[in-house]
């Protein structure tokens, strides 16, 4: 049996403006309409409600997928002014590695002088991004990445200025015991595409479309 008192209080919280299930399902239990761990008695209530033209769906905002928007990409010339720009050689050290070995900043802050591996030619990302992670297991799973050989050479010399017994490999400049934050990264990274005047990036991508059961390769400005 639905409780119409429910449905009263949900068109109540909708009257002025269209808001989230997710909002709703909160008001409900901040006002103790709703008992915690109900969210399937919820949906039942806003399916019964709709159905039945108790509740105006149009007033509840669907959820809408974020669209998966492709990186920027550089130009060879873009890369060459954009190292010419940078001054710090630990800088150089972070853009280096990062763009060579495919690391996110956030990969390369946590990055330990242990986990490098010149010998094998690789390096173990710790707690790497993951779409399907939860607080309870932790942000995300390691992983191995392969070091070219073109980077092998600048590692080598950089674990030799900031000493083999350093625990990071990219070090705070205020103490050696603790990583580099990612807004120091963040604000470093903005002043070297405002030098090298890369702050807006034209790109062009190619991909295929199926066009009356035949593959057609189309090339879009971005």
């Amino acid at each position: 049996m639905i409780d119409k008192k429910i449905i009263d209080e949900i068109n109540n919280i909708i009257d002025v403006e269209p808001k989230s299930k997710k909002f709703i399902y909160q008001t409900l239990l901040s006002k103790r309409i709703m008992q915690p761990n109900s969210d399937r008695l919820f949906e039942e209530i806003i399916k019964y409600g709709t159905e039945s033209n108790l509740i105006n769906y149009s007033k509840i905002k669907r959820f809408q997928q974020k669209r998966n928007k492709l990186p920027n990409v550089f130009s060879k010339e873009q890369l060459k002014e954009m190292f010419d720009s940078i001054h710090s050689p630990k800088l150089a050290v972070i853009c280096f590695v990062s763009f060579f070995c495919g690391l996110r900043i956030s990969e390369i802050t946590k990055l330990k002088t242990m986990d490098i591996d010149l010998n094998k030619k690789k390096l173990k990302v710790r707690d790497s991004k993951n779409p399907n992670r939860t607080k309870n297991d932790g942000y995300g799973k390691d992983r191995y990445v392969e070091i070219p050989d073109i980077a092998i050479s600048p590692i080598k010399k950089w674990i030799y200025i900031i000493g083999e017994s350093s625990e990071w490999f990219i070090p705070s400049m205020q103490s050696p015991d603790r990583s580099i934050k990612t807004k120091t990264i963040h604000e470093q990274f903005r002043g070297i595409m405002k030098r090298a005047n890369l702050n807006q990036i034209d790109y062009s991508v190619e991909y295929k479309v199926k066009n009356r059961n035949k593959m057609k390769k189309i090339t879009k400005n971005i």
